[in-house]
Protein backbone atom coordinates (compact mmCIF):
# COMPACT_ATOMS: atom_id res chain seq x y z
CA UNK A 1 0.00 0.00 0.00
CA UNK A 2 1.62 3.22 -1.13
CA UNK A 3 2.11 5.78 1.65
CA UNK A 4 3.43 8.60 -0.52
CA UNK A 5 0.59 11.06 -1.17
CA UNK A 6 -0.86 11.65 -4.61
CA UNK A 7 -0.14 15.35 -4.16
CA UNK A 8 3.61 14.64 -4.19
CA UNK A 9 4.02 16.55 -7.46
CA UNK A 10 1.77 19.52 -6.59
CA UNK A 11 4.65 21.94 -5.92
CA UNK A 12 6.84 20.78 -8.82
CA UNK A 13 6.81 23.52 -11.44
CA UNK A 14 8.10 20.99 -13.98
CA UNK A 15 4.74 19.23 -13.83
CA UNK A 16 2.39 22.20 -13.77
CA UNK A 17 0.89 21.23 -17.14
CA UNK A 18 0.38 17.54 -16.44
CA UNK A 19 1.24 15.27 -13.51
CA UNK A 20 3.36 12.10 -13.97
CA UNK A 21 1.82 8.65 -13.96
CA UNK A 22 1.34 7.55 -10.34
CA UNK A 23 3.22 4.33 -11.11
CA UNK A 24 6.43 6.35 -10.79
CA UNK A 25 5.66 6.84 -7.09
CA UNK A 26 5.60 3.06 -6.60
CA UNK A 27 9.24 2.97 -7.74
CA UNK A 28 10.14 5.72 -5.27
CA UNK A 29 8.49 3.93 -2.36
CA UNK A 30 10.22 0.63 -3.14
CA UNK A 31 13.66 2.27 -3.30
CA UNK A 32 13.02 4.18 -0.07
CA UNK A 33 12.17 0.88 1.65
CA UNK A 34 15.08 -1.16 0.26
CA UNK A 35 16.84 -3.25 2.89
CA UNK A 36 20.33 -4.66 3.30
CA UNK A 37 21.19 -8.34 3.50
CA UNK A 38 20.59 -8.23 7.28
CA UNK A 39 17.16 -6.64 6.89
CA UNK A 40 18.14 -3.11 8.01
CA UNK A 41 16.93 -0.12 6.01
CA UNK A 42 19.40 0.59 3.21
CA UNK A 43 18.76 4.32 2.67
CA UNK A 44 18.15 6.07 5.98
CA UNK A 45 18.19 9.58 4.47
CA UNK A 46 14.92 9.81 2.53
CA UNK A 47 15.71 13.29 1.24
CA UNK A 48 18.75 11.89 -0.57
CA UNK A 49 16.51 9.32 -2.24
CA UNK A 50 14.10 12.06 -3.35
CA UNK A 51 16.98 14.11 -4.75
CA UNK A 52 18.11 11.22 -6.91
CA UNK A 53 14.48 10.62 -7.85
CA UNK A 54 14.38 14.25 -8.99
CA UNK A 55 17.34 13.63 -11.28
CA UNK A 56 15.35 10.97 -13.12
CA UNK A 57 12.12 12.96 -13.20
CA UNK A 58 13.84 16.04 -14.65
CA UNK A 59 16.07 14.06 -17.05
CA UNK A 60 19.31 15.25 -15.46
CA UNK A 61 20.69 11.76 -14.85
CA UNK A 62 23.23 11.56 -17.69
CA UNK A 63 26.15 12.79 -15.62
CA UNK A 64 25.16 10.63 -12.63
CA UNK A 65 24.89 7.48 -14.77
CA UNK A 66 28.35 8.14 -16.17
CA UNK A 67 29.76 8.53 -12.65
CA UNK A 68 28.04 5.31 -11.60
CA UNK A 69 29.61 3.37 -14.49
CA UNK A 70 33.05 4.58 -13.48
CA UNK A 71 32.37 3.62 -9.88
CA UNK A 72 31.19 0.13 -10.83
CA UNK A 73 34.23 -0.32 -13.07
CA UNK A 74 36.41 0.64 -10.12
CA UNK A 75 34.65 -1.97 -7.93
CA UNK A 76 35.40 -4.60 -10.55
CA UNK A 77 39.02 -3.43 -10.59
CA UNK A 78 39.31 -3.99 -6.82
CA UNK A 79 37.37 -7.28 -7.09
CA UNK A 80 34.16 -6.20 -5.36
CA UNK A 81 31.13 -7.88 -6.92
CA UNK A 82 28.04 -6.00 -8.05
CA UNK A 83 26.00 -8.29 -5.78
CA UNK A 84 27.77 -6.75 -2.77
CA UNK A 85 26.71 -3.31 -3.90
CA UNK A 86 23.08 -4.39 -4.19
CA UNK A 87 22.77 -5.90 -0.67
CA UNK A 88 24.93 -3.49 1.37
CA UNK A 89 24.58 0.18 2.22
CA UNK A 90 27.00 3.00 1.44
CA UNK A 91 28.86 2.72 4.77
CA UNK A 92 29.44 -1.00 4.30
CA UNK A 93 30.79 -0.50 0.79
CA UNK A 94 32.95 2.45 1.86
CA UNK A 95 34.52 0.37 4.62
CA UNK A 96 35.32 -2.43 2.16
CA UNK A 97 36.97 0.09 -0.21
CA UNK A 98 38.98 1.67 2.61
CA UNK A 99 40.26 -1.72 3.77
CA UNK A 100 41.37 -2.47 0.22
CA UNK A 101 43.06 0.95 -0.07
CA UNK A 102 44.95 0.43 3.19
CA UNK A 103 46.56 -2.68 1.74
CA UNK A 104 48.25 -0.49 -0.86
CA UNK A 105 48.56 2.92 0.84
CA UNK A 106 49.81 4.03 4.22
CA UNK A 107 47.19 6.78 4.56
CA UNK A 108 43.67 7.36 3.31
CA UNK A 109 42.22 10.49 1.74
CA UNK A 110 38.59 11.46 1.16
CA UNK A 111 38.64 9.84 -2.28
CA UNK A 112 40.13 7.15 -4.46
CA UNK A 113 41.48 7.61 -7.95
CA UNK A 114 40.69 5.28 -10.82
CA UNK A 115 42.40 5.35 -14.22
CA UNK A 116 41.33 3.91 -17.53
CA UNK A 117 43.60 4.58 -20.50
CA UNK A 118 44.75 8.19 -20.10
CA UNK A 119 41.63 9.28 -18.19
CA UNK A 120 41.62 9.68 -14.43
CA UNK A 121 38.43 9.58 -12.32
CA UNK A 122 38.07 10.67 -8.72
CA UNK A 123 35.58 8.75 -6.60
CA UNK A 124 34.70 10.56 -3.37
CA UNK A 125 33.51 8.45 -0.46
CA UNK A 126 30.72 10.95 0.20
CA UNK A 127 29.25 10.20 -3.26
CA UNK A 128 28.98 6.46 -2.76
CA UNK A 129 25.53 6.69 -1.15
CA UNK A 130 24.39 8.50 -4.32
CA UNK A 131 25.66 5.70 -6.57
CA UNK A 132 23.89 3.07 -4.47
CA UNK A 133 20.57 4.93 -4.71
CA UNK A 134 20.98 5.39 -8.47
CA UNK A 135 21.65 1.69 -8.91
CA UNK A 136 18.51 0.79 -6.94
CA UNK A 137 16.43 3.08 -9.16
CA UNK A 138 17.94 1.49 -12.28
CA UNK A 139 16.97 -1.94 -10.99
CA UNK A 140 13.44 -0.61 -10.35
CA UNK A 141 13.12 0.94 -13.81
CA UNK A 142 14.85 -1.75 -15.91
CA UNK A 143 14.78 -4.92 -13.79
CA UNK A 144 17.43 -7.20 -12.30
CA UNK A 145 18.27 -8.75 -15.67
CA UNK A 146 19.57 -5.43 -16.95
CA UNK A 147 21.71 -5.05 -13.83
CA UNK A 148 23.28 -8.46 -14.54
CA UNK A 149 23.85 -7.44 -18.18
CA UNK A 150 25.45 -4.23 -16.94
CA UNK A 151 27.92 -6.24 -14.86
CA UNK A 152 28.82 -8.40 -17.87
CA UNK A 153 29.25 -5.34 -20.11
CA UNK A 154 31.50 -3.68 -17.54
CA UNK A 155 33.80 -6.69 -17.62
CA UNK A 156 34.47 -6.19 -21.34
CA UNK A 157 34.74 -2.38 -21.19
CA UNK A 158 38.45 -1.71 -21.24
CA UNK A 159 38.57 1.73 -22.83
CA UNK A 160 37.29 5.18 -22.03
CA UNK A 161 35.19 5.12 -25.21
CA UNK A 162 33.54 1.76 -24.38
CA UNK A 163 32.68 2.96 -20.86
CA UNK A 164 31.22 6.12 -22.32
CA UNK A 165 29.07 4.13 -24.75
CA UNK A 166 27.90 1.87 -21.96
CA UNK A 167 26.83 4.91 -19.94
CA UNK A 168 24.94 6.49 -22.85
CA UNK A 169 23.21 3.21 -23.68
CA UNK A 170 22.06 2.90 -20.06
CA UNK A 171 20.75 6.49 -20.15
CA UNK A 172 18.90 5.70 -23.36
CA UNK A 173 17.23 2.65 -21.79
CA UNK A 174 16.11 4.70 -18.79
CA UNK A 175 14.77 7.40 -21.09
CA UNK A 176 12.77 4.88 -23.12
CA UNK A 177 11.20 3.55 -19.94
CA UNK A 178 10.43 6.92 -18.32
CA UNK A 179 9.03 8.60 -21.43
CA UNK A 180 5.75 6.70 -21.03
CA UNK A 181 5.38 7.83 -17.41
CA UNK A 182 6.63 11.40 -17.37
CA UNK A 183 4.92 14.37 -19.02
CA UNK A 184 8.27 16.13 -19.11
CA UNK A 185 9.38 13.48 -21.60
CA UNK A 186 6.15 13.83 -23.54
CA UNK A 187 6.77 17.58 -23.78
CA UNK A 188 10.38 17.28 -24.96
CA UNK A 189 9.31 18.06 -28.52
CA UNK A 190 7.95 21.38 -27.31
CA UNK A 191 11.24 22.24 -25.63
CA UNK A 192 13.19 21.35 -28.79
CA UNK A 193 10.82 23.40 -30.94
CA UNK A 194 11.18 26.43 -28.65
CA UNK A 195 14.98 26.28 -28.64
CA UNK A 196 15.12 25.77 -32.42
CA UNK A 197 12.83 28.74 -32.97
CA UNK A 198 14.87 30.95 -30.67
CA UNK A 199 18.08 30.04 -32.51
CA UNK A 200 16.49 30.65 -35.91
CA UNK A 201 15.39 34.10 -34.74
CA UNK A 202 18.91 35.10 -33.74
CA UNK A 203 20.62 37.15 -36.41
CA UNK A 204 24.06 36.98 -34.85
CA UNK A 205 26.29 33.92 -34.54
CA UNK A 206 25.58 33.82 -30.80
CA UNK A 207 23.84 30.52 -30.07
CA UNK A 208 23.42 31.04 -26.33
CA UNK A 209 19.77 30.84 -25.25
CA UNK A 210 18.69 33.05 -22.36
CA UNK A 211 15.39 33.53 -20.57
CA UNK A 212 15.11 36.96 -22.23
CA UNK A 213 14.60 35.20 -25.57
CA UNK A 214 11.08 34.27 -24.44
CA UNK A 215 9.15 37.49 -25.07
CA UNK A 216 5.47 38.42 -25.38
CA UNK A 217 5.68 38.27 -29.15
CA UNK A 218 7.67 35.04 -29.18
CA UNK A 219 4.92 33.32 -27.18
CA UNK A 220 2.05 34.43 -29.41
CA UNK A 221 3.98 33.51 -32.57
CA UNK A 222 4.88 30.12 -31.09
CA UNK A 223 1.18 29.45 -30.51
CA UNK A 224 0.15 30.51 -34.03
CA UNK A 225 2.95 28.55 -35.76
CA UNK A 226 3.08 25.54 -33.43
CA UNK A 227 1.88 23.09 -36.09
CA UNK A 228 4.84 23.93 -38.32
CA UNK A 229 7.28 23.95 -35.42
CA UNK A 230 6.39 20.68 -33.68
CA UNK A 231 5.97 18.10 -36.44
CA UNK A 232 2.24 18.59 -37.04
CA UNK A 233 1.54 18.61 -33.28
CA UNK A 234 -0.58 21.75 -33.06
CA UNK A 235 -1.07 23.51 -29.75
CA UNK A 236 -4.66 24.69 -29.87
CA UNK A 237 -5.04 26.84 -26.78
CA UNK A 238 -3.03 29.99 -26.25
CA UNK A 239 -2.91 29.34 -22.51
CA UNK A 240 -1.15 25.99 -23.03
CA UNK A 241 1.33 27.52 -25.47
CA UNK A 242 2.05 30.30 -22.98
CA UNK A 243 2.44 27.82 -20.10
CA UNK A 244 4.94 25.77 -22.09
CA UNK A 245 6.97 28.85 -23.03
CA UNK A 246 6.89 30.26 -19.49
CA UNK A 247 8.03 26.92 -18.05
CA UNK A 248 10.83 26.86 -20.62
CA UNK A 249 11.77 30.43 -19.66
CA UNK A 250 12.01 29.40 -16.02
CA UNK A 251 14.12 26.34 -16.89
CA UNK A 252 16.59 28.43 -18.88
CA UNK A 253 16.84 30.90 -16.02
CA UNK A 254 17.63 28.05 -13.59
CA UNK A 255 20.11 26.74 -16.14
CA UNK A 256 21.94 30.07 -16.12
CA UNK A 257 21.92 30.22 -12.32
CA UNK A 258 23.22 26.68 -11.80
CA UNK A 259 25.45 26.40 -14.90
CA UNK A 260 23.54 23.48 -16.38
CA UNK A 261 24.51 22.44 -19.90
CA UNK A 262 21.60 21.92 -22.28
CA UNK A 263 22.78 18.98 -24.35
CA UNK A 264 21.12 15.85 -25.63
CA UNK A 265 22.62 13.26 -23.31
CA UNK A 266 20.57 10.53 -24.94
CA UNK A 267 21.94 10.88 -28.45
CA UNK A 268 25.17 12.77 -27.89
CA UNK A 269 27.94 10.55 -26.58
CA UNK A 270 30.15 13.53 -25.80
CA UNK A 271 27.62 15.01 -23.41
CA UNK A 272 28.52 13.95 -19.90
CA UNK A 273 27.80 16.86 -17.58
CA UNK A 274 24.42 18.44 -16.95
CA UNK A 275 24.83 19.71 -13.41
CA UNK A 276 28.22 20.43 -11.87
CA UNK A 277 29.08 18.55 -8.69
CA UNK A 278 29.51 21.86 -6.88
CA UNK A 279 25.93 22.93 -7.69
CA UNK A 280 24.03 19.65 -7.66
CA UNK A 281 22.63 19.90 -4.12
CA UNK A 282 21.62 23.54 -4.47
CA UNK A 283 19.90 22.86 -7.78
CA UNK A 284 18.03 19.81 -6.53
CA UNK A 285 16.86 21.68 -3.45
CA UNK A 286 15.03 23.97 -5.88
CA UNK A 287 13.02 20.92 -6.92
CA UNK A 288 12.67 18.94 -3.70
CA UNK A 289 12.11 21.67 -1.14
CA UNK A 290 8.65 23.13 -0.64
CA UNK A 291 9.51 26.76 -1.31
CA UNK A 292 6.39 28.62 -2.31
CA UNK A 293 6.82 32.31 -2.93
CA UNK A 294 5.21 34.90 -0.70
CA UNK A 295 2.37 36.04 -2.94
CA UNK A 296 1.03 32.51 -3.22
CA UNK A 297 1.13 32.22 0.56
CA UNK A 298 -0.78 35.48 0.92
CA UNK A 299 -3.39 34.36 -1.58
CA UNK A 300 -3.65 30.86 -0.12
CA UNK A 301 -4.16 32.27 3.37
CA UNK A 302 -7.02 34.54 2.31
CA UNK A 303 -8.54 31.74 0.24
CA UNK A 304 -8.37 29.39 3.24
CA UNK A 305 -10.23 31.99 5.32
CA UNK A 306 -12.85 32.28 2.60
CA UNK A 307 -13.39 28.52 2.72
CA UNK A 308 -13.98 28.93 6.47
CA UNK A 309 -16.65 31.55 5.65
CA UNK A 310 -14.36 34.38 6.81
CA UNK A 311 -14.64 36.76 3.87
CA UNK A 312 -11.74 39.15 4.21
CA UNK A 313 -11.78 38.84 0.41
CA UNK A 314 -14.92 37.50 -1.23
CA UNK A 315 -14.82 34.56 -3.61
CA UNK A 316 -15.28 36.72 -6.72
CA UNK A 317 -12.41 38.99 -5.59
CA UNK A 318 -10.15 35.97 -5.10
CA UNK A 319 -11.11 34.66 -8.53
CA UNK A 320 -10.15 38.00 -10.10
CA UNK A 321 -6.54 37.65 -8.98
CA UNK A 322 -6.18 33.85 -8.98
CA UNK A 323 -4.71 33.63 -12.48
CA UNK A 324 -2.34 36.54 -12.08
CA UNK A 325 -1.03 34.98 -8.86
CA UNK A 326 -0.43 31.74 -10.77
CA UNK A 327 1.80 33.57 -13.25
CA UNK A 328 3.48 35.87 -10.75
CA UNK A 329 6.99 34.62 -11.52
CA UNK A 330 6.96 36.23 -14.98
CA UNK A 331 4.18 38.78 -14.57
CA UNK A 332 6.59 41.71 -14.22
CA UNK A 333 8.71 40.62 -17.19
CA UNK A 334 5.81 39.73 -19.51
CA UNK A 335 2.75 41.63 -18.28
CA UNK A 336 1.18 41.64 -21.75
CA UNK A 337 1.30 37.84 -22.00
CA UNK A 338 -0.48 37.62 -18.64
CA UNK A 339 -3.17 40.01 -19.90
CA UNK A 340 -3.50 37.96 -23.11
CA UNK A 341 -3.97 34.77 -21.07
CA UNK A 342 -6.61 36.43 -18.89
CA UNK A 343 -8.62 37.94 -21.75
CA UNK A 344 -8.12 35.80 -24.84
CA UNK A 345 -7.58 32.62 -22.84
CA UNK A 346 -11.02 33.17 -21.31
CA UNK A 347 -12.60 33.86 -24.71
CA UNK A 348 -11.00 30.74 -26.19
CA UNK A 349 -12.29 28.63 -23.30
CA UNK A 350 -15.83 29.71 -24.23
CA UNK A 351 -15.20 28.81 -27.88
CA UNK A 352 -13.81 25.40 -26.89
CA UNK A 353 -16.86 24.72 -24.73
CA UNK A 354 -19.23 25.75 -27.55
CA UNK A 355 -17.28 23.50 -29.94
CA UNK A 356 -17.50 20.60 -27.52
CA UNK A 357 -21.27 21.06 -27.33
CA UNK A 358 -21.43 21.45 -31.13
CA UNK A 359 -23.14 24.78 -30.63
CA UNK A 360 -22.11 26.75 -33.72
CA UNK A 361 -24.59 29.53 -32.95
CA UNK A 362 -22.90 30.23 -29.63
CA UNK A 363 -19.45 29.90 -31.22
CA UNK A 364 -20.32 32.40 -33.96
CA UNK A 365 -21.73 34.80 -31.40
CA UNK A 366 -18.51 34.70 -29.36
CA UNK A 367 -16.36 35.31 -32.43
CA UNK A 368 -18.58 38.20 -33.58
CA UNK A 369 -19.15 39.91 -30.25
CA UNK A 370 -18.08 43.52 -30.02
CA UNK A 371 -15.05 43.54 -27.74
CA UNK A 372 -14.05 47.18 -27.52
CA UNK A 373 -11.16 47.35 -25.06
CA UNK A 374 -11.00 44.34 -22.75
CA UNK A 375 -7.45 45.18 -21.64
CA UNK A 376 -8.60 48.52 -20.23
CA UNK A 377 -11.59 46.85 -18.56
CA UNK A 378 -9.33 44.28 -16.87
CA UNK A 379 -6.96 46.97 -15.63
CA UNK A 380 -9.94 48.88 -14.25
CA UNK A 381 -11.02 45.74 -12.38
CA UNK A 382 -7.56 45.51 -10.84
CA UNK A 383 -7.54 49.17 -9.88
CA UNK A 384 -10.93 48.77 -8.20
CA UNK A 385 -9.56 45.71 -6.44
CA UNK A 386 -6.61 47.75 -5.14
CA UNK A 387 -8.96 50.42 -3.79
CA UNK A 388 -10.94 47.74 -1.98
CA UNK A 389 -7.78 46.17 -0.55
CA UNK A 390 -6.66 49.57 0.70
CA UNK A 391 -10.06 50.11 2.33
CA UNK A 392 -9.86 46.74 4.08
CA UNK A 393 -6.34 47.49 5.31
CA UNK A 394 -7.53 50.80 6.76
CA UNK A 395 -10.39 49.13 8.62
CA UNK A 396 -8.22 46.34 10.04
CA UNK A 397 -5.52 48.77 11.18
CA UNK A 398 -8.04 51.08 12.81
CA UNK A 399 -9.67 48.22 14.72
CA UNK A 400 -6.28 46.99 15.93
CA UNK A 401 -5.19 50.49 16.87
CA UNK A 402 -8.41 51.42 18.65
CA UNK A 403 -8.11 48.57 21.16
CA UNK A 404 -4.36 48.93 21.76
CA UNK A 405 -3.55 45.71 19.93
CA UNK A 406 0.21 45.59 20.20
CA UNK A 407 0.75 44.50 16.60
CA UNK A 408 -0.90 47.62 15.22
CA UNK A 409 2.40 49.45 15.71
CA UNK A 410 3.92 47.18 13.09
CA UNK A 411 1.66 48.75 10.44
CA UNK A 412 1.62 52.39 11.52
CA UNK A 413 4.18 53.45 8.94
CA UNK A 414 1.65 52.81 6.16
CA UNK A 415 -0.38 55.76 7.45
CA UNK A 416 2.22 58.44 8.17
CA UNK A 417 3.34 61.16 5.80
CA UNK A 418 7.08 61.56 5.13
CA UNK A 419 7.24 64.45 7.60
CA UNK A 420 5.37 62.47 10.27
CA UNK A 421 7.54 59.45 9.68
CA UNK A 422 10.70 61.44 10.32
CA UNK A 423 9.33 62.76 13.61
CA UNK A 424 8.12 59.29 14.54
CA UNK A 425 11.55 57.75 13.98
CA UNK A 426 13.23 60.41 16.10
CA UNK A 427 10.75 59.84 18.91
CA UNK A 428 11.32 56.09 18.89
CA UNK A 429 15.01 56.60 19.56
CA UNK A 430 14.28 59.02 22.36
CA UNK A 431 12.02 56.61 24.29
CA UNK A 432 13.87 53.40 23.80
CA UNK A 433 15.06 53.30 27.43
CA UNK A 434 16.17 49.78 28.32
CA UNK A 435 14.72 48.29 25.13
CA UNK A 436 17.75 47.43 23.05
CA UNK A 437 17.73 47.51 19.27
CA UNK A 438 14.53 49.51 19.13
CA UNK A 439 15.65 50.93 15.81
CA UNK A 440 14.77 47.53 14.30
CA UNK A 441 11.32 49.05 13.97
CA UNK A 442 12.71 51.40 11.33
CA UNK A 443 13.41 48.42 9.08
CA UNK A 444 10.08 46.62 9.45
CA UNK A 445 8.72 45.46 6.11
CA UNK A 446 5.18 44.31 5.58
CA UNK A 447 5.80 42.02 2.62
CA UNK A 448 7.02 39.01 4.59
CA UNK A 449 4.41 36.31 5.19
CA UNK A 450 3.46 35.75 8.81
CA UNK A 451 7.02 35.90 10.11
CA UNK A 452 7.67 36.56 13.78
CA UNK A 453 10.73 38.55 12.73
CA UNK A 454 8.28 40.85 10.98
CA UNK A 455 6.79 41.80 14.35
CA UNK A 456 8.33 44.88 15.95
CA UNK A 457 7.94 43.28 19.36
CA UNK A 458 9.79 40.05 18.66
CA UNK A 459 13.23 41.61 18.00
CA UNK A 460 15.14 38.47 18.95
CA UNK A 461 13.22 38.36 22.27
CA UNK A 462 14.88 41.56 23.42
CA UNK A 463 11.59 43.38 24.05
CA UNK A 464 9.87 41.59 26.86
CA UNK A 465 6.19 41.13 27.52
CA UNK A 466 6.01 43.66 30.38
CA UNK A 467 7.51 46.38 28.16
CA UNK A 468 5.07 46.02 25.29
CA UNK A 469 1.96 47.69 26.70
CA UNK A 470 3.97 50.54 28.19
CA UNK A 471 5.83 51.08 24.95
CA UNK A 472 2.67 51.10 22.85
CA UNK A 473 0.95 53.49 25.24
CA UNK A 474 3.86 55.93 25.02
CA UNK A 475 3.65 55.91 21.23
CA UNK A 476 -0.10 56.50 21.24
CA UNK A 477 0.14 59.37 23.74
CA UNK A 478 2.89 60.91 21.66
CA UNK A 479 0.85 60.69 18.46
CA UNK A 480 -2.23 62.20 20.11
CA UNK A 481 -0.20 65.13 21.40
CA UNK A 482 1.29 65.96 18.00
CA UNK A 483 -0.31 69.02 16.43
CA UNK A 484 1.64 68.43 13.24
CA UNK A 485 0.41 64.86 12.72
CA UNK A 486 -2.52 66.04 10.63
CA UNK A 487 -2.35 63.23 8.08
CA UNK A 488 -2.48 60.44 10.63
CA UNK A 489 -5.14 62.07 12.82
CA UNK A 490 -7.29 62.84 9.80
CA UNK A 491 -6.96 59.22 8.71
CA UNK A 492 -8.12 58.00 12.14
CA UNK A 493 -11.10 60.34 12.12
CA UNK A 494 -12.23 59.34 8.62
CA UNK A 495 -11.63 55.65 9.13
CA UNK A 496 -13.62 55.64 12.38
CA UNK A 497 -16.77 56.46 10.40
CA UNK A 498 -16.20 53.82 7.72
CA UNK A 499 -15.15 51.29 10.36
CA UNK A 500 -18.42 51.70 12.28
CA UNK A 501 -20.36 51.00 9.08
CA UNK A 502 -18.18 48.11 7.94
CA UNK A 503 -19.74 44.65 7.79
CA UNK A 504 -18.19 41.58 6.23
CA UNK A 505 -19.47 38.03 6.55
CA UNK A 506 -17.47 35.94 8.99
CA UNK A 507 -15.07 38.71 10.03
CA UNK A 508 -15.02 39.05 13.82
CA UNK A 509 -13.51 42.17 15.38
CA UNK A 510 -13.70 40.89 18.95
CA UNK A 511 -10.04 41.45 19.77
CA UNK A 512 -10.37 39.99 23.24
CA UNK A 513 -10.14 36.71 21.34
CA UNK A 514 -6.46 36.02 20.46
CA UNK A 515 -7.46 33.92 17.43
CA UNK A 516 -9.41 36.83 15.94
CA UNK A 517 -6.44 39.13 16.50
CA UNK A 518 -4.13 36.66 14.77
CA UNK A 519 -6.49 36.40 11.78
CA UNK A 520 -6.66 40.19 11.41
CA UNK A 521 -2.89 40.60 11.65
CA UNK A 522 -2.17 37.90 9.07
CA UNK A 523 -4.97 39.22 6.87
CA UNK A 524 -3.42 42.69 6.92
CA UNK A 525 -0.02 41.29 5.95
CA UNK A 526 -1.62 39.22 3.16
CA UNK A 527 -3.61 42.16 1.80
CA UNK A 528 -0.53 44.34 1.88
CA UNK A 529 1.61 41.76 0.08
CA UNK A 530 -0.99 41.26 -2.65
CA UNK A 531 -1.46 45.01 -2.98
CA UNK A 532 2.27 45.57 -3.50
CA UNK A 533 2.39 42.80 -6.08
CA UNK A 534 -0.66 44.04 -8.03
CA UNK A 535 0.55 47.62 -7.92
CA UNK A 536 3.92 46.62 -9.35
CA UNK A 537 2.27 44.51 -12.05
CA UNK A 538 0.10 47.43 -13.20
CA UNK A 539 3.14 49.72 -13.22
CA UNK A 540 5.11 47.26 -15.35
CA UNK A 541 2.14 46.89 -17.71
CA UNK A 542 1.91 50.65 -18.09
CA UNK A 543 5.64 50.89 -18.84
CA UNK A 544 5.60 48.11 -21.43
CA UNK A 545 2.21 48.73 -23.09
CA UNK A 546 1.88 52.40 -23.93
CA UNK A 547 -1.63 52.28 -25.37
CA UNK A 548 -4.01 49.59 -24.10
CA UNK A 549 -6.70 50.40 -26.66
CA UNK A 550 -4.41 50.10 -29.67
CA UNK A 551 -2.73 46.99 -28.26
CA UNK A 552 -6.08 45.27 -27.73
CA UNK A 553 -7.23 46.15 -31.28
CA UNK A 554 -4.05 44.62 -32.74
CA UNK A 555 -4.23 41.55 -30.54
CA UNK A 556 -7.93 41.02 -31.21
CA UNK A 557 -7.29 40.76 -34.94
CA UNK A 558 -4.42 38.31 -34.44
CA UNK A 559 -6.24 36.11 -31.94
CA UNK A 560 -9.59 36.01 -33.71
CA UNK A 561 -8.00 35.19 -37.05
CA UNK A 562 -6.31 32.22 -35.43
CA UNK A 563 -9.49 31.22 -33.58
CA UNK A 564 -11.34 31.09 -36.91
CA UNK A 565 -8.56 29.00 -38.43
CA UNK A 566 -8.63 26.58 -35.49
CA UNK A 567 -12.37 26.19 -35.08
CA UNK A 568 -13.94 26.85 -38.48
CA UNK A 569 -11.60 25.97 -41.32
CA UNK A 570 -11.54 22.28 -40.35
CA UNK A 571 -15.33 21.92 -40.21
Amino acid sequence: MRTIGTNFFENWNEFSIQKPDEKILDHLEIVQNQTKINGDLKHKNKKSVIKIFALFLTHNYGSAIYELCNFLKYLEHVELRLYDVMVLDANDITNKIKKNELRHNVTLSSKVEFKIENKSFEIYFTRIHTYIIILDFIEEFLGLEEILKLEENLKVSYTYESLQKLSNNLSRQIYNYLKTLLPSSHLQNFSTAISNKILSNKKSQNTEITSEDITDEFIINFWINSKNLINEQEIKTFTLAADICLNYKRSVRLNNIYNLEYKDHINNEDSLTFVTNDNIDDFLNQVTDDNEDNISKFFDYLESLNKQKINILKKNELNEIKNIVKYQETSFELPLTILRILIFGSIQNKIVEATRRKNNTSKNKILNDDYSNQYYNQVRVYNDFLLNVNHLKNIIFYRLWSVNARYSTEFIRDFLSDKELKIFNTHLNSIRGNIDRLNTLNDVKNNQPFSRTNNVFSMNNEIYEDNIESFLEKIKIFLKEQNNFDTFNKFLKETKKSSNNFRRSGVNFDLNNPENTKILINSYRSLNGIKEFMFKYLNELELKVKNLKNQFSEDKEIFFNNFKKLYFEKE
